[in-house]
């Protein structure tokens, strides 16, 4: 053993609140079951002092560990994302495919009171592959409303059409709907409709089966805005009436 062990030896051994036995000439000496261990041990390099590379290994296992951790939580959050992307992609599929196989049979109405002009304002939208096609086959000729190939005769027989379909009384008399015009915003034909000379509402009587001859799975909807009070109506080809009070 050198001296510089021995002498870092004693003086770790003070640190620690060991004390140091000296024989008869001064020199150091062990106590008893006591051994210099290596890590007690420490030799100069490049004028400087470090430890020997004993805690390397670990320190190094150590690093290695976590690593390990890391990759792993990686992976499994990448597992996770991918099975959660490919659910959300089968379900957006899903869903376009269901959408191609079914489509819907709705048409929208809306009935307001304009009390300023003392008449009801009826506004219709169809779509207009389902309006051509009622039309079509109830007047056993091609109609082609709001199409290129329109003629008056098709409007003249929408006219006919809603007028026949759609039946309002107010105070349980009959009032005649009035076809103004209409429109097509994208794939929608919209048709405005009015009733003139109505003064006070107490009841309100609707009667609407447009289309219902076309499809079994045909819906009416009715948004209803009188004196303030609005209501919304679901019409369905085997309930197709409804009265309200006010």
């Amino acid at each position: 053993m050198s001296n510089i062990c021995l002498l870092n030896f004693i003086a770790v051994n003070l640190v620690n609140g060991r004390t140091s036995v000296r024989d008869g000439r001064g020199n150091p000496v062990l106590a008893r079951n006591e051994a210099i261990s290596k890590k007690d041990c420490f030799v100069p390099r490049n004028d400087r002092l470090e430890q020997q590379p004993d805690a390397l290994p670990a320190a190094a296992g150590a690093r290695n560990a976590q690593k390990k951790r890391i990759f792993e939580r990686y992976i499994l959050v990448s597992n996770i994302m991918k099975k959660i992307f490919f659910g959300l992609l089968f379900l957006l599929l899903f869903m376009v495919s269901s959408f191609a196989m079914h489509k819907f049979y709705v048409s929208i109405y809306q009935v307001n009171q304009n009390v300023s002009k003392k008449r009801l304002e009826v506004t219709a939208r169809l779509f207009i592959d389902d309006l051509n096609k009622v039309l079509s086959k109830q007047y056993a000729k091609k109609i082609s409303v709001c199409e290129p190939e329109e003629t008056k005769e098709d409007v003249a027989v929408l006219q006919q059409y809603l007028l026949e379909k759609i039946i309002i009384k107010i105070n349980g008399k009959h009032k005649q709907l009035i076809f103004k015009t209409k429109e097509l915003e994208t794939n929608v034909v919209v048709c405005y409709l009015i009733i003139d000379d109505v003064y006070k509402i107490k009841s309100l009587e609707i009667e609407n089966s447009a289309l219902m001859s076309l499809n079994t799975e045909q819906q009416n909807i009715i948004q209803i805005n009188v004196l303030g009070k609005k209501e919304s109506l679901l019409f369905t080809t085997t309930d197709f009436y409804e009265m309200l009070k006010f």
